[in-house]
């Protein structure tokens, strides 16, 4: 076997992707004061008012603590607001302030053309579907590594 060519690896394309794509974006939100942590957070309340900074860690790849951080920064600004569940007291929603929603109404048009641009070079539908296909993939196989690890009792 000879070395791996990486113009052809596709783990190693999809990382130098998602590098340029992250690279690309941060241009339209980092005008505003905003990390990539910050923006993620911002964008996850936006798209679902009330969510948890623990549904935040679920959705992103993002660490506990770098979303605690990013909550705190964003509450710090005033451009999140974080309430008690009513439910469950050791919850805590999340939700926009007024200029919270102003600044995400300010940068989301720029992130949509990032989008609109890449969308518009391929088949998005399809590139979705192929994403899709590659995660369950993934999650299968870290499932099977998982079970794989666990040892036998006896």
């Amino acid at each position: 076997m000879g070395p791996i060519r990486l113009d052809t690896f596709l783990p190693y394309r999809f990382a130098v992707l998602s590098d340029r794509l992250s690279q690309r974006l941060a241009q339209v939100y980092e005008g505003c004061g905003l990390s990539s942590p910050q923006w993620r957070v911002l964008a996850a309340v936006a798209e679902k008012p009330g969510r948890s900074a623990q549904d935040v860690v679920r959705m992103t790849p993002m660490e506990k603590a770098t979303v605690s951080r990013a909550v705190s920064a964003l509450i710090a600004r005033g451009l999140l607001r974080r309430e008690a569940d009513d439910r469950d007291g050791r919850t805590s929603r999340l939700t926009l302030t007024g200029e919270g929603e102003r600044l995400y109404g300010e940068i989301a048009p720029g992130v949509l053309g990032v989008e609109a641009d890449i969308a518009a070079r391929c088949d998005k539908a399809g590139m979705l579907a192929a994403i899709d296909a590659i995660e369950a993939g993934l999650a299968a196989q870290l499932e099977d590594a998982a079970v794989d690890t666990v040892p036998a009792r006896g």
